[in-house]
């Protein structure tokens, strides 16, 4: 492209597995891209439900009075015809708002996919590999997935961290935890949680069981529906 506009500062391509870490770096680029105060307008739309006339209709719209964002997630499950218009109109595109791609493929499935708005993408956009095995899971990797309800997430990061930091993360989260109940509004499952929490940070400095173990056993009392497992103490 030798067009002036940097692409690589409007186009973004984020490729990989890691669902959380593919949302974390979005997150991150929001923040760089609208500093706070800014106004803009976040746009997601999934490909597999994508079609040509919601991109003609709504993506070529300007806003005036703000900044726009458009997300596209599931990039492998365009259709021939969305992904031929994408490559004739990204540059048009860019110059009316910032685009994110995402993708499950990584980007050596995506270059082998033979697409060209693929391999487009690939040579001139910000290309953010989220691979397994790209970086170490964070605490931020644990909170988006508390945030979802993500119970499998939660644990296999949790598991990560105290893999890489060791026993002393247990009162970090416990007390992530115990900031999340703040923001509980149902009664009833505020005060079950912290009852929760209490036995849990009670079962570690007092009783002296593994953290890694309490915290576990604490996440699927929290991230379970009451009904569905069996109430059991450390």
């Amino acid at each position: 492209m030798t067009q002036a506009m940097n692409i690589k500062a409007k186009v973004f391509l984020f490729a990989g597995d890691k669902a959380i870490q593919r949302e974390t770096s979005i997150s991150e680029l929001k923040k760089k891209i609208f500093p706070s105060g800014k106004a803009c307008s976040v746009f997601i739309y999934h490909c597999d439900n994508l079609t040509l006339n919601i991109l003609q209709e709504e993506v070529f719209t300007f806003a005036f009075d703000q900044e726009k964002l458009l997300i596209f997630k599931g990039i492998e499950n365009l259709t021939e015809e969305l992904s031929a218009f994408f490559k004739e109109n990204l540059i048009k595109m860019a110059g009316m708002s910032y685009l994110v791609f995402e993708s499950d493929y990584d980007v050596n499935a995506l270059r082998n996919e033979k697409n060209d708005f693929f391999g487009l993408l690939l040579r001139d956009a910000a290309v953010i590999n989220a691979s397994s095995g790209v970086r170490s899971v964070t605490v931020d990797d644990f909170t988006f997935c508390l945030r979802r309800n993500d119970l499998a997430g939660a644990i296999y990061a949790v598991n990560k961290l105290f893999d890489e930091e060791g026993n002393f993360l247990g009162p970090l989260i416990i007390g992530i935890l115990n900031g999340r109940a703040a923001y509980i509004s149902d009664k009833v499952e505020k005060v079950r949680m912290l009852d929760l929490i209490w036995e849990a940070d009670r079962a570690i400095k007092e009783k002296g069981i593994d953290a890694r173990l309490v915290v576990e056993i604490l996440l699927i009392k929290i991230l379970t529906p009451l009904r569905n497992y069996a109430a059991t103490g450390f």
